[in-house]
């Protein structure tokens, strides 16, 4: 066990089609976080964007779970690891505080350990 599986809150790497605002609110209520966008990832594969999550030891939150389940299926036989995916549903900008309620819940009740090489849906929180 590592120190970030024992951390209770995991951090979060947001896929870059995800809305912009989603970092900043969440770094104003006190979470980590980083978008694919401020890594100059806005256009990566997703291959690339997942390893990037995993480099820096953060949950991948994305809504693509048509291309990111199959991969961590992949990376799974591979033996490659990650530090999780958490896949939401498409949300509008007028849904933000909905999505970041969610999200919050998430942060607040899953460790980083939990979520090492697991792939969760944001619903789960609701």
């Amino acid at each position: 066990m590592t120190v970030d599986d024992e951390r209770l809150v995991a951090a979060l790497y947001v896929d870059a089609d995800l809305t912009t605002r989603i970092v900043p609110a969440l770094h104003q209520r006190g979470y980590e976080c980083r978008s694919a966008v401020e890594d100059g990832l806005g256009d990566a594969t997703d291959e690339a964007v997942l390893a990037r999550a995993a480099e820096l030891r953060m949950v991948l939150l994305t809504n693509n779970d048509r291309d990111f389940s199959p991969m961590a299926r992949r990376w799974a036989d591979a033996g490659r690891n990650h530090a999780g995916i958490l896949i939401s549903e498409q949300f509008r900008n007028r849904e933000l505080g909905e999505f970041l309620r969610l999200l919050i819940r998430f942060l607040d009740t899953v460790t980083a350990g939990e979520m090492r090489n697991a792939v969760r849906y944001l619903s789960e929180f609701r």
